[in-house]
């Protein structure tokens, strides 16, 4: 698996499938999954960064999500295949508050 090693990315668009980031910092970048290989992040640091699901990738997301409201018993099988409590995490658990803009980017698939 290709792969980076302590490097630091300032404002970027990574499209991280298939790639390997080990001691990887991450400022302000838009990191990418569109549904191909698995990418791996080992001991990296993300700050002010948005997720973006694109693809492939945003389609399962879309479907997951759409699943999780329905309820005819799909939310419920979502969440034991996620692991997934209905129970609320601790405070600031996966805390994750992407800003107006990449919000939007988040959305458009």
């Amino acid at each position: 698996m290709p792969g980076y090693e302590r490097q630091t990315f300032d404002r970027k668009r990574i499209e991280a499938d298939g790639f390997r980031f080990e001691d990887c910092i991450f400022n302000e970048c838009t990191i990418v999954y569109a549904g191909g290989d698995l990418p791996s992040f080992i001991n990296c640091t993300f700050d002010h960064c948005a997720f973006v699901f694109e693809g492939s990738a945003s389609n399962t997301v879309e479907l997951l999500r759409t699943w999780l409201m329905d309820t005819s018993g799909f939310g419920q099988l979502v969440r034991q295949m996620l692991d997934v409590s209905d129970e609320p995490p601790h405070p600031g658990a996966g805390k994750f508050e992407p800003d107006d803009e990449s919000a939007e980017q988040t959305h458009s698939g």
